[in-house]
């Protein structure tokens, strides 16, 4: 049972009500084969971006969620049949819900193990709603490339190359994760919130904006700012002519390749939705080069502030023609 086994169970955000849970306090069961720290410890990690609490009984009977053991990653919700472990929630307006995941990944039906195609059905979606939130490749929800796929080959297609590796990785909620779920789940009339900026939303647990990881304020219409270790200038703007901007610190990588995790990477943010989560660079990676959808590039690293050193280089380009 691998760390980001139950990330997912309150994300099949459905439109009929009837499907709903109305609880705010969850009561769940573990099998005795299973590793209840793993999902103890996951679970408080929704906990601590939604307005869920989660409380584990002993009794089966009285749980809403019931983790038994299987091959398959599936978790009885006891509102609806039995969900995948990361069920698809794809990401767009409402109305075209049966065709948006399609513009971003295509399916290789062949490779698809049996009796799980179901779960790559454009008919499993039409009753879901998205709330207008954006497509997340690294959503905690999404399946990775080769999910439920025969022998481990490649189901998934991103039609992004810089996403393909990147997808089924993530062990968090992502900024949209929570954002779709507060927005169904967690909306308390009687508090009252500012309007919230830069793809902020209600915080479930304050009066606050909920930011993305790059902006700040009770509104999140600041930005963030660099902590004590980098250069108080943060913001580069570019021209027709090369500019290079040399990030300095220490990172040893002469002894063995690293692993690219979220925790030890550079995340870039480069697409026209910039709350949707970037594509991660790792120390060892070759150089890449990427052409932003807008005019504005988001770069964040997410190591210890004193263990970096990354030289960019930035211009501006002319806007591509329709």
């Amino acid at each position: 049972m691998n760390n980001d086994l139950i990330i997912n169970l309150v994300f099949s955000i459905i439109n009929r009500n009837s499907y709903l849970w109305k609880e705010k306090v969850i009561k769940y069961y573990v099998h005795s084969k299973l590793n209840e720290d793993v999902i103890n410890y996951a679970l408080l990690r929704i906990s601590k971006e939604t307005c869920f609490i989660f409380k584990q009984t002993k009794n089966p009977r009285k749980a809403l969620f019931l983790y038994q053991p299987g091959p398959f990653y599936e978790t009885n919700l006891g509102k609806r049949r039995e969900i995948p472990h990361r069920i698809f929630v794809p990401k767009g307006k409402e109305e075209n819900l049966a065709c948006i995941r399609y513009n971003y990944i295509t399916i290789n039906g062949y490779s698809i193990k049996r009796g799980f195609s179901k779960y790559f059905k454009k008919n499993l979606n039409r009753s879901a709603n998205t709330y207008n939130i954006g497509y997340d490749y690294r959503s905690v929800m999404h399946f990775s490339e080769n999910e439920y796929g025969i022998f481990g080959r490649r189901v998934i297609t991103a039609k992004n190359k810089l996403m393909q590796n990147l997808m089924g990785k993530t062990q968090d909620l992502t900024f949209y994760d929570a954002k779709l779920v507060n927005k169904r789940y967690c909306r308390f009339p009687s508090q009252i919130h500012p309007p919230c900026h830069n793809y902020g939303y209600s915080h479930p647990k304050s009066p606050n904006c909920k930011c993305p990881p790059f902006a700040d304020g009770i509104d999140c219409t600041g930005w963030i700012i660099n902590n004590r270790y980098c250069t108080a200038v943060n913001h580069f703007y570019a021209k027709y002519i090369s500019n290079t901007v040399l990030l300095r610190s220490f990172y040893n990588t002469r002894h063995r390749r690293r692993i690219c995790k979220e925790s030890r990477s550079v995340e870039i943010r480069y697409l026209s939705d910039l709350a949707a989560s970037g594509i991660l660079f790792c120390p060892g990676d070759k150089p890449i080069s990427i052409r932003s959808e807008e005019h504005l590039v988001i770069i964040q690293s997410h190591f210890p502030p004193e263990q970096l050193k990354l030289k960019i280089n930035y211009w501006r380009v002319p806007e591509r023609k329709e």
